[in-house]
């Protein structure tokens, strides 16, 4: 029993945050599928500007890119909710899992003081667009604007830039308007590697502390005079989201039809403010 006791605790402490204090995706606007705007924090130009290069983009090699805004996230963890979003509304086609999500988040009232940027890539684009790269791009383009408020230029400046890595990666022609890369060209920095060090260096680390705990019983041994029973240790269970996805969404006027039922593995990048 006092061997369990520390395992429940551990499973508690780890199980992502109860789904009751999750806030419910938003119902997509069919008008303009790659800008959900549910925060209103864009100009009605910047919203068709930003739909057309998603549009465009789409059409031109499958990637989806898509943009929202909330007031809040309730009590999930902005990057969090930007996956879930991914998964939820199947942002990429799914063979592929080729969808990008931007998400803005407005609210900075609970735990984690989460009003900021968070941008989710699908597997696909993580050759191109790696963990460290999304965060310099975001530093770069969209977070000085943003720390003044001015959040209609930081996330166009970030759509838009996001929008021509990805026309590079796909080999995009502009004097015949084709594209000549039916896969994206990886990036060329050592970013990707050192991403996956580090990755691999907070699983090791958090395996190694959860097998610390439980070899203690949580800072207590067993009782004296009585021998410990010897077993063999299978592994500690750790335990992350799920990885669904939303089936993507049908309907809609003109050529897109909805999200195509992509997903994503948690790439990406985020910045507060």
């Amino acid at each position: 029993m006092k061997r369990i006791i520390p395992l429940l605790l551990i499973i508690i402490l780890t199980t992502p945050i109860a789904t009751a204090a999750r806030v419910e995706m938003p119902k997509l606007d069919t008008s303009h599928y790659f800008v959900q705007d549910n925060a209103h924090v864009l100009d009605e130009s910047t919203i068709s500007e930003l739909n057309e290069l998603g549009s465009h983009l789409e059409k031109g090699t499958g990637v989806e890119m898509l943009l929202m805004t909330m007031d809040s996230t309730g009590q999930e963890h902005r990057q969090d909710f930007a996956l879930r979003a991914l998964r939820e509304y199947g942002v990429g086609k799914k063979e592929r899992d080729n969808g990008i999500v931007i998400l803005f988040n407005n609210d900075n009232d609970n735990e984690f003081n989460n009003r900021g940027i968070d941008v989710q890539v699908g597997y696909e684009i993580e050759g191109y667009l790696n963990d460290a790269k999304i965060g310099k791009i975001i530093d770069d383009y969209a977070l000085e604007a943003a720390k003044k408020g001015d959040y209609n230029t930081a996330l166009k400046n970030l759509y838009t830039k996001l929008y021509e890595e990805s026309l590079e990666a796909y080999g995009y022609d502009e004097t015949t308007g084709e594209f000549t890369n039916e896969q994206p060209e990886k990036t060329s920095n050592d970013d990707s590697f050192y991403d996956f060090l580090f990755r691999t260096f907070v699983i090791v680390f958090i395996i190694v502390l959860l097998l610390y705990i439980i070899s203690n019983n949580g800072g207590g041994g067993p009782p004296r005079g009585r021998r410990q029973p010897s077993y063999r240790r299978s592994g500690t269970p750790i335990f992350f989201p799920q990885s669904g996805n939303g089936g993507g969404f049908s309907g809609g006027s003109g050529g897109f039809g909805g999200f195509g039922g992509g997903s994503g593995g948690g790439g990406g990048a985020g910045r507060g403010f």
